[in-house]
């Protein structure tokens, strides 16, 4: 799996509803990049991405199976470090984290 299927979404979806598509190191087109050794590193990575196309509207995260995880981190640091809210969160494919 990778995140080129879930990119596919935003062909198929409402032409208001936006998808972005996280491609982590070691995974895709980035397969030559090392892998990231924790979970920190990941959310670094991805936040200062994904924080300026969502902090003036509403949004929603998805992830699956290790992406369930990564979406939970990401909302997470989110809330912790900007004060910002997905309005949903959808999970699949793994237990919940506590």
């Amino acid at each position: 799996g990778g995140s080129i299927h879930y990119a596919r979404w935003g062909t198929i979806l409402n032409s208001y509803i936006e998808v972005f598509a996280v491609r982590l190191p070691g995974r895709e087109s980035r397969s030559r990049d090392p892998f990231f050794r924790n979970m920190n590193q990941i959310v670094d990575e991805v936040l200062p991405v994904l924080l300026p196309l969502l902090k003036e509207k509403p949004f929603a995260l998805f992830g699956h199976s290790f992406g369930a995880f990564t979406c939970f981190a990401v909302a997470d640091a989110l809330k912790r470090r900007h004060s910002v809210e997905p309005v949903h969160m959808f999970l699949s494919g793994a237990s919940a984290p506590f």
